[in-house]
């Protein structure tokens, strides 16, 4: 993790906004600091060089940089990455960020011409970046919470990005839920002066030359990649713990990291009597890893799994050489039912961005995953509001992407927003455990090959099918949870196993107690709060009522609602 504060004027003196007190909280934190004898600037990194042993900062005459996980130029270290494309961003020139493949944030501060802080993502910004300026100061991180916990960092709730995390589970492009603090977008690279911010962009996605068609070779040239992307990152290791689930990404990774000759001790984390346990258990029997499972009741949390995911592998590292595997590193197949199987879209929604245009499709795609906001709920001024927020929004986005085919920017959209913002959560936190994730799923150079493939040969996990024809037998031998409306498991499957996409009834396996302690949750914030944001305190009031009656479940109004003033009290 990075923090970091500069000066962008000759007359700002720092000290009136770094204190003893943020440097003890750092250090405490296990940060090391940067500091500029002059007062120009105070840098702060984690001392968790998990990836490598290299701590991630580099300075010279001209400028303060700081890496935040590995570029992946090609087989050099990280250093080197690091060296390379900090003398790019400071001579301007970009071209050296086409080729990183990994995932990372950088961050230049250079004082000797002019004060000016430069701050670049990787390709689709997966490991987050957020900034704020007063036009006299910047500030950076890679947790959002360390900039507006500064005293000096007036935070005030953005609502509409607010309705964009009610709806979607994140805000869009570079907003979050506070104005002033925004975050890197894919392959962008944001300069802050004291003249201002200037926004590039490295590299387009939309840019990719499409083939006509494909076949086994193309197939085959793509799984060559994605082996080549799991090798990249396991740096000679011969053991990779890993995620596996019921469905087609873990297992993938899986079966390709066995390819490679890697020992696999595979994780699960999934309801009893589920798919998800099921298939995941006997693929594991079939490509013969170790597996443990961990039941998912609804009383674990996430944060759970990541303790519990540590302690598991710091216990299989016991009987097994510190040489095999770097420690604390899990492997996830996070980005491949987007990248690859394109879920969230189908036939419908992509002619229709191809023949009538952005709107319709957006409203399609609104339609098809059941994407609306709790309008009912809100009070008469931010109804009439968010009315049509959602599609005008996303809309805009979608046409900001500079794509010929509107099907394809419509895919791109989802990767740009929804792919990686599902990462956040996770490195944001990355300071309360010593645990990294390889991701392969999201390699630049796999992705550029996969994206060349015209979409309609990739919706509904078409592409993947023929795919998994070159990957290990087990992979294809047992069968395996798939999306709806997507193409079916072509080996037989249990049917009477629970379905990860069947949300079950919570009137069944709620009880009153529980129904109970969200009312009476709800009814505090209901009484106490004096602002509920969008919210009706009165149609909170009956909703609240109709809950703990048992009429409706009414458990995601009380969910948003606290959601809403944990944003606008903190």
């Amino acid at each position: 993790m990075i923090f970091g504060i500069t000066s962008l004027s000759n007359q700002t003196n720092l000290e009136s906004y770094y204190t003893e007190a943020i440097e003890k909280d750092l250090v405490q934190k296990n940060f090391r600091l940067i500091k500029d004898p002059d007062g120009n600037y105070v840098f702060a990194r984690l001392q968790r060089n998990i990836l490598d042993g290299y701590e991630g900062v580099f300075t010279d005459k001209e400028c303060v940089s700081l890496l935040y996980g590995e570029p992946l130029l090609g087989e050099s270290s990280l250093e080197k990455d690091h060296k390379e494309l900090s003398t790019a961003l400071f001579e301007n020139k970009y071209v050296k960020f086409k080729n990183s493949r990994g995932q990372f944030s950088l961050i230049n501060y250079e004082g000797s011409r002019f004060k000016k802080v430069v701050l670049a993502a990787d390709k689709f910004a997966i490991r987050p970046l957020y900034y704020w300026t007063d036009g006299d100061v910047a500030v950076f991180s890679t947790s959002i919470d360390m900039i507006k916990s500064l005293p000096f960092v007036k935070t005030e709730i953005d609502y509409d990005s607010f309705a964009e995390r009610l709806a979607l589970g994140y805000p869009l492009g570079r907003n979050t839920e506070y104005k002033n603090i925004f975050c890197l977008k894919s392959a962008e690279i944001v300069t802050i002066s004291h003249e201002g911010i200037k926004n590039d962009q490295y590299f387009e996605w939309g840019h990719i030359p499409q083939a006509a068609n494909f076949d086994e070779q193309f197939c085959r040239d793509v799984y060559d990649l994605f082996l080549d992307s799991i090798s990249i990152r396991l740096r000679g290791e011969s053991t990779a713990f890993t995620f596996l689930s019921g469905g087609m990404d873990s297992r993938a990774l899986v079966g390709a990291l066995v390819d490679l000759g890697v020992n696999v001790p595979t994780l699960n984390f999934s309801p009893d009597s589920s798919q998800d346990l099921v298939y995941a258990k006997q693929f594991a029997e079939e490509i013969n890893t170790p597996f443990k499972w961990v039941c998912r009741a609804p009383s674990v949390k996430l944060d759970d799994i990541k303790s519990i995911a540590l302690e598991w592998m710091r216990g299989e590292r016991i009987e097994a050489s510190p040489k095999q595997f770097r420690p604390d590193i899990i492997w996830s197949g996070n980005g491949g039912s987007v990248g690859v199987g394109c879920v969230y879209l189908n036939e419908e929604i992509v002619n229709t961005a191809r023949k009538k245009g952005v709107e319709d499709a957006v409203l399609k795609y609104l339609t098809y995953n059941k994407i609306t906001l709790p309008l009912k709920s809100f009070t008469k001024k931010w109804k009439y509001h968010f009315s049509d927020y959602l599609l005008n929004n996303i809309s805009t986005e979608v046409k900001a992407i500079d794509c010929e085919d509107k099907g394809q920017a419509l895919f791109l959209y989802l990767m740009h927003n929804d792919q990686r913002r599902h990462c956040y959560d996770f490195y944001e936190k990355l300071n309360e455990y010593s645990i990294e994730y390889q991701m392969p799923f999201f390699d630049g150079l796999f992705l550029e090959k996969l994206f060349s493939l015209p979409l309609d040969f990739r919706l509904n996990h078409r592409f993947y099918h023929q795919w998994y024809n070159c990957f290990p037998r087990a992979v294809k031998a047992v069968p395996w949870q798939t999306y709806p409306g997507h193409l079916p498991c072509p080996v037989k499957c249990d049917l009477d196993l629970d379905y990860q996409w069947n949300k079950p009834d919570r009137s069944y396996i709620y009880s009153f107690s529980d129904r109970y302690k969200e009312f009476t949750e709800g009814l505090t914030l209901v009484a106490k709060k004096d602002n509920l944001g969008p919210y009706s305190r009165y149609k909170m009031a009956f909703g609240l009522l109709a809950h703990i009656l048992g009429v409706r479940d009414y458990e995601y109004l009380i969910s948003g609602m606290r959601r809403f003033i944990y944003f606008y009290e903190n």
